[in-house]
Parts: structure tokens; C-alpha cells; sequence
């Protein structure tokens, strides 16, 4: 989808609508490499297993600038999903190499650089390509200032200026989106040009709809998007760039339930974050087990479990992290808590919690080191 950035007063005039307006038939319908329209069926950490219009990607994921590096992106542009050498591993961006280039756009404006990968991928078959195409198709490789029907504005030609551009726009849609002021907005339903009434359930997938406003399954739009980023995800993850998805933590039969004392208060807990009186609340809904964390300002504490690299993660709950257990008072290994995002309020949902950055905890597991915006017990 092209973006269209005009001056003075056209810009005004366009600036209450979507970035993205090209009213074709099916955008991307016409995408030159037939090999995206096959759906991706590898679980990847960050992406749904299967297309949900709704939720086409995590915001940790969408916002993760430091999900690979430039060696990571260089290694996969010397070897794409498609089993050829993108023409971009021996560009040079303004001094740069191309993979410094989209590295440096996503840190500056806190995208993952995955997510601008695959938009390349998207707009023009970018990252498939083994020889450079036109120079007009790699000057404006994410559409960023060419109207529909009129001529590319000049001002903005030169992959360095496009990956600026398109990561500036993803994540000033994101903030609309928290903001309210997007044309998309998380928890608000709006109409595609498909047309689709949805309601996007997090910033990041209505950041994609400001961008692209179609659905398309199997022929375009998000659909495509999902797809590719999700092809490009599980690259890195078999290239060793990227953690894994964990393995869905084993079914189990549940404990019988012990009859409820009538002087304490009853909890429920479905998973890891949640909150917990005692141990006995923190059988879960898959039917595993974990304990309860004592959280210092609250009456509540946090279920969780022991965890070393990897938390396991549970469909339909927040993702997890695994911290230091000292965070949480403890004296040795790690413990596991939810990332912060929309889907736990930030980590308002729990008592006793607040977001905090924190690094994982690696132990004697050979997982990346990393940190992440998690949920904390409150000072």
C-alpha cells in the first residue's frame, strides 16, 4: 500500500484519514512471488498460528527494535526464505550496508526490523529478488511519498528515507492508536475497504489497518502481511536469531480441589500474572500448576512458576518472560511473569504490580540474552 505525503494543504486535508488509501480492487494481489500466497503453518513466537483478523500480530513483537541486529538481518538477506541471496546483502545505503540501514530506521522509531523486512517483501518483492530491479522500485522499495496516480515526491526517494519513513508511520499509528487519533483503533470497530466491520484488539494490528486497510485472506491485505511476517519470523528462528516459540506446556490431569476454607477469601487464577491467594489458586486453565508469589504492596499475590532462558506461554494469555527471581524477592534462579502490554492493562490487572524493564534470566539455558518491559513487584 502506498503511502501519499503531499504539502500544505493537501497534507492537512489527508492527515485525518489513513496513510494508506489506494483503493484498489485487492491490493497486493498482484505481488510477484506466488510463494507468499502459501500459508505459513510453523508456530512462531509473536504472530497467531493461524490468520485472525483481528490480532495479525503481538505488540511485543510489532515493537521489539531489538529483535536482531544487523549481522542477524545480513545473514538472512545472504540467505531469504525463498533459498536465494536478496541483491539488497550487497547494497549500500548512504555509507551503510542495507541491513544496517533498516536496523538503524526500526531502532530510531521502535518497530522491529522484521516487521519492516516483510513490508518490503509486501510492497514489492524486495527481499525475493536476486538481482536489483529498477531504480525507482528500490528508491521508493515502501511506496512512502507516491500518491496514487500521480508522480513519487522526490524528497523522499532512497531506501535510507523510505525505511525512515514507513517505521516513523507504523509507530505513529500505533500511538494514534493508544492516543485515539489513528484512523484505526485498538478496541474500536471500524470498516475495511474489503468492506469487513472489525475490531482490532491491540495497537499493533490497528497500525496495520491504518496502513493497509484490507483483510484479503489468501489474496492480499493483512492477510499477506501476516503471512510473510510470519515466513520471515520463523527464518530467524531456525537461523537462531530469534527465540523459539516455546512448546505448549503438557496437559495434565487438574488436582481434585480441596474444599474451600470459609475464612479465606476464593481465587481462581487462569495463568501466569494472575492473581492468586495461595498455591491452591494457581491451577490452571490448561491444567498445570504453578505457585503463588507474595507481592509486597498487595493483599494478592502472582502465580508463576520456575523457569530458566523460556516461560512457557498458553493461547489466549499474555506472553511471558522469564526475570530474575531476586526481582521478586527470592534468592536464586528465575521466575516468570507476563510482559507488559494492552492484554493485562500494562500490568494494572494484577495488585502489586507495575512495568518495569528487566533482563532474562538465562541460567544454564542457551537462550539469547535480552530484556523486555515486564510486570514487577511495586516498590
Amino acid at each position: 500500500m502506498r503511502f501519499s505525503v503531499l504539502p500544505a494543504l493537501a497534507a492537512l486535508a489527508l492527515s485525518l484519514t489513513a496513510a494508506c488509501s489506494n483503493i484498489d480492487e485487492a491490493p497486493y494481489a498482484d505481488h510477484e512471488t506466488t510463494e507468499d500466497f502459501v500459508v505459513e503453518k510453523t508456530a512462531v513466537r509473536g504472530l497467531p498460528a493461524t490468520f485472525d483478523r483481528e490480532h495479525v500480530m503481538d505488540d511485543d513483537f510489532f515493537l521489539d527494535d531489538g529483535a536482531v541486529g544487523e549481522a542477524e538481518v545480513q545473514a538472512f538477506l545472504e540467505n531469504t526464505p525463498y533459498g536465494t541471496r536478496c541483491f539488497l546483502a550487497s547494497e549500500r545505503v548512504d555509507g551503510r550496508s542495507a541491513a544496517a540501514a533498516i536496523v538503524d530506521g526500526a531502532r530510531e522509531h521502535g518497530i522491529n526490523p522484521i516487521v519492516l523486512l516483510a513490508r518490503m517483501q509486501v510492497e514489492r518483492s524486495i527481499i525475493g529478488k536476486t538481482s536489483r530491479p529498477s531504480a525507482h522500485s528500490v528508491d521508493y522499495a515502501f511506496g512512502c511519498g507516491c500518491p496514487d496516480g500521480q508522480a513519487c515526491d522526490s524528497a523522499y526517494r532512497g531506501l535510507g528515507k523510505q525505511v525512515a519513513c514507513a517505521a516513523r508511520t507504523l509507530r505513529r499509528h500505533f500511538d494514534g492508536s493508544i492516543a485515539g487519533t489513528s484512523p484505526w483503533v485498538a478496541g474500536r470497530s471500524n470498516r475495511t475497504l474489503d468492506p469487513t466491520r472489525l475490531t482490532p484488539d491491540n495497537h499493533a494490528t490497528a497500525s496495520l489497518y491504518s496502513y493497509t486497510p484490507w483483510v484479503l485472506p489468501n489474496r492480499g491485505g493483512n492477510w499477506l502481511v501476516w503471512n510473510i511476517t510470519k515466513k520471515f519470523a520463523g527464518a530467524f528462528e531456525a537461523a537462531g536469531a530469534l527465540d523459539p516459540a516455546p512448546p505448549a506446556a503438557p496437559e495434565s490431569p487438574a488436582a481434585p480441589e480441596s474444599p474451600a476454607d470459609p475464612r479465606t477469601p476464593t481465587l481462581r487464577a487462569d495463568w501466569i500474572g494472575d492473581a492468586c491467594i495461595d498455591d491452591s489458586s494457581c491451577r490452571f486453565a490448561n491444567g498445570t500448576s504453578g505457585v503463588c508469589q507474595r507481592l509486597p504492596m498487595a493483599k494478592t499475590g502472582m502465580c508463576t512458576v520456575s523457569c530458566e532462558g523460556l516461560c512457557p506461554d498458553l493461547a489466549g494469555h499474555g506472553s511471558t518472560f522469564c526475570v530474575s527471581a531476586s526481582l521478586f524477592g527470592g534468592d536464586e534462579g528465575g521466575l516468570c511473569t507476563r510482559k507488559s502490554a494492552s492484554d493485562n492493562n500494562f500490568c494494572a490487572e494484577t495488585a502489586g504490580l507495575r512495568a518495569a524493564n528487566a533482563s532474562r534470566y538465562v541460567g544454564g539455558s542457551s537462550a539469547t540474552a535480552r530484556s523486555a518491559e515486564v510486570c514487577l513487584p511495586q516498590p
